[in-house]
């Protein structure tokens, strides 16, 4: 069989650190979570619920900077003030379905008065908005409700945006009278940003452990408790927030002025753990090991004719999988055929639906199905092609054939395998074409690594560097990987001064975090202020492949100060590595 090296395979990883910084190789010292050092302020307060079961320990990371919604919210106040559960027989609200992991925790807070929903013109709208992110105010009304305190209204204004008119004055005051919060290090308390995870342990943390403070005690926060100076919002691509997204700035609701979404990939992993157990490899005879270009950026050889000796920066979406001419190419899993496509740059394609096991949710949507798309094919299966021709969907039958590997829209035979979530339009069809029915409703790129579908398989994710020259330079991170490796997904820095996160960056290639989704089919516009990706040349006698991960020193040089970082690794399956960075 003939194969081809990959362009860049993000896998086992070597990190080359240009910066004048120096590097420690041993694991950030956290007692639970690698992204909650001991050093960083919230520690104590994550440290402390984790202990009491309040925050599952499990998880991988606990992602501080990320905001919390409504339903993550309900589940905290449910464990942490122990609240009897309610699951009544008929919902409370129409959008929070029995089914769900989140309508027993939603009813318990809704039953002990916490929550009532959304109000609209003075009238309870029926809907809750799990999904919808909080705000710092809103969270103060619900911790105060929970505990529940009495209401602390007696002091002076504390903070200059909390005025007296405001519906949560009375909340704000009394978690502050009760030393839940102290406010930003300029005084406010910022009543309507929306509250990260970070905040919300301290917040919850304290309410267990409430402290009066007499009127006029000074809400300076000391060094290591400037909890609410908080985190900066993670940066993410604004790409990943759908067009249609429209807050609701009611100020009478009782939990949620900012309806927005959930880009958290829980759910979508979860249900692929699942899934994976039961597909079948989509090309007869080849195996993972025969994967040989992965779902991330590279250098495109097929670009070179564009002018660029080298080839261009291309984000490739899919697996490449290396086959003879003719091999059989079979479904994944049973679905029904959608429809079959000649492109240029896909050549002959064929899409197939699935049904997930249940329903899911992604960017605020609920998912019923997912998609696997063949690409580059030499023949398809002669009854498809009819089927397409009537506009037929029959049902396909796992490991059925829909035809064989070819090169058509490419250059050396494989299968260029793709995985879609929600819809099979990329989000480039979308834009486009806003009214076709597999663009309504979603404005998303639907792409996922397509390592979702199979069983993950073992390998170490190694970290070296080399030398480390001036500080006027950026710093580089590059990633060596070998061949018939799974990839890396998820790349998240911190930026830490004296023990204090003061910002953090994400890249990840699911959700595309980090990156313009919507240009074209290549994604190729890199924002060079920002953290990026800058993969490397490579040619055919090539054993290993690499790729670089560039911090500009412009971008640390917005944050004066940072002396420390942390850098977190975590692969398609949720294998993570993390590394502390210090810098002189």
């Amino acid at each position: 069989m003939m194969h081809r090296k990959p362009h860049i395979l993000f896998q086992r990883l070597i990190l080359v650190l240009v910066l004048a910084v120096s590097f420690s190789g041993n694991s950030a010292s956290a007692l639970f979570f690698p992204d909650v050092p001991d050093k960083i302020w919230f520690s104590p307060f994550v440290n402390d619920l984790t202990k009491k079961g309040i925050i599952n320990s499990s998880q991988a990371f606990y992602r501080p900077s990320d905001s919390l919604n409504r339903a993550e919210m309900a589940q905290l106040i449910v464990k942490a003030f122990k609240l009897d559960g309610a699951t009544p027989q008929k919902p409370t609200f129409t959008d929070v379905p029995k089914n769900e992991w989140f309508y027993s925790p939603i009813e318990t807070v809704a039953k002990y008065g916490i929550v009532t929903g959304y109000i609209q013109n003075g009238k309870p709208t029926g809907n809750f908005g799990p999904a919808d992110l909080l705000t710092r105010e809103q969270a103060a009304k619900m911790i105060t409700l929970a505990k529940p305190f009495a209401l602390g209204t007696d002091c002076v204004m504390t903070f200059p945006d909390v005025s007296k008119n405001m519906w949560s004055f009375q909340f704000i005051q009394t978690v502050h009278k009760n030393s839940i919060v102290d406010g930003y290090l300029d005084g406010t308390f910022g009543p309507h940003k929306n509250i990260n995870r970070a905040e919300a342990a301290k917040m919850i943390s304290n309410s267990l452990n409430p402290k009066t403070r007499s009127c006029g005690t000074s809400t300076t926060p000391t060094p290591d408790d400037q909890t609410d100076n908080d985190l900066p919002p993670v940066i993410v691509d604004p790409n990943d927030l759908p067009p249609d997204t429209t807050p609701d700035n009611n100020p009478t609701d009782t939990g949620n002025i900012s309806p927005t979404i959930d880009t958290d990939l829980d759910e979508i992993k979860d249900v692929f753990t699942i899934i994976r157990d039961q597909t079948l490899f989509p090309v007869q005879g080849e195996s993972i090991n025969d994967i040989e270009d992965t779902f991330a950026p590279r250098i495109h050889k097929s670009t070179i004719s564009s002018g660029n000796p080298d080839g261009d920066y291309d984000w490739h979406r899919g697996l490449d999988i290396d086959a003879p001419l003719g091999t059989p190419v079979l479904a994944v899993m049973d679905g029904e055929f959608v429809k079959y496509e000649v492109t240029e740059s896909g050549g002959n394609t064929v899409y197939i639906r699935h049904k997930f096991p249940n329903p899911v949710h992604y960017l605020g949507k609920e998912l019923t199905y997912y998609y696997t798309v063949y690409l580059h094919l030499d023949t398809v299966t002669s009854s498809l092609l009819d089927a397409d021709e009537l506009g037929e969907h029959p049902a396909i039958t796992q490991g059925e054939q829909i035809g064989t590997v070819g090169h058509t829209g490419a250059d050396v035979d494989h299968l260029h395998f793709e995985l879609r979530i929600g819809t099979y339009c990329s989000l480039e069809w979308q834009l486009k074409n806003p009214q076709s029915t597999c663009s309504k409703g979603f404005f998303y790129d639907p792409h996922m690594n397509p390592l979702y579908l199979f069983k993950p398989v073992t390998y170490d994710i190694l970290m070296d560097t080399l030398e480390v020259p001036v500080i006027t330079k950026d710093t580089i991170i590059r990633f060596t990987v070998p061949d018939e490796e799974p990839a890396l997904n998820r790349f998240e820095i911190l930026f830490i001064s004296k023990g204090k996160l003061t910002t953090s960056y994400i890249l990840d290639l699911n959700k595309r975090s980090g990156f313009n989704a919507d240009t074209n089919a290549l994604l190729d516009v890199q924002d060079t202020s920002k953290p990026y990706f800058a993969p490397v040349k490579f040619t055919d006698k090539d054993s290993e492949y690499h790729t670089d991960l560039v911090i500009p020193h412009s971008f640390v040089e917005q944050y004066p100060g940072v002396d420390e970082g942390i850098v977190t690794v975590t692969d398609i399956w949720g294998k993570t590595k993390s590394l502390e960075l210090h810098w002189n």
